[in-house]
């Protein structure tokens, strides 16, 4: 799948992404066909979760430190501290855009990892 994730945003001009966990793993293997699509005026937005108690958000930094213009955002309910489960938010959802009305949309069972 990591094939077919790279050729889309080879051609995409955003993407968004959810899903529950990521890994600087996936980061460094996809660095570089981020870095085209921000360097391309592409956004990618990328949506994840705290579920399973979240102990590592340098994770989430690596993203955001080598991809200028990422926007990462966490799911978490408002009201629940954070050093308590939150509900399950389980997604595993890619939203390729290559122009009006045009796009891919993949949506399985693998996480941002």
């Amino acid at each position: 799948m990591i094939h077919l994730i790279k050729a889309l945003l080879d051609q995409s001009r955003r993407v968004s992404i959810a899903s529950a966990f990521s890994t600087p793993a996936i980061t460094n293997v996809l660095l570089s066909d981020l870095t085209r699509l921000t360097e391309r005026g592409g956004v990618p937005r990328i949506l994840l979760s705290t579920m399973g108690n979240l102990k590592r958000p340098k994770h989430l930094e690596q993203i955001t430190r080598f991809v200028p213009g990422a926007r990462v955002r966490i799911f978490h309910p408002e009201g629940v501290p954070l050093e308590e489960t939150p509900p399950h938010f389980h997604a595993k959802a890619y939203l390729f855009e290559r122009g009006p009305a045009q796009g891919s949309l993949i949506i399985g069972s693998s996480n941002f990892t």
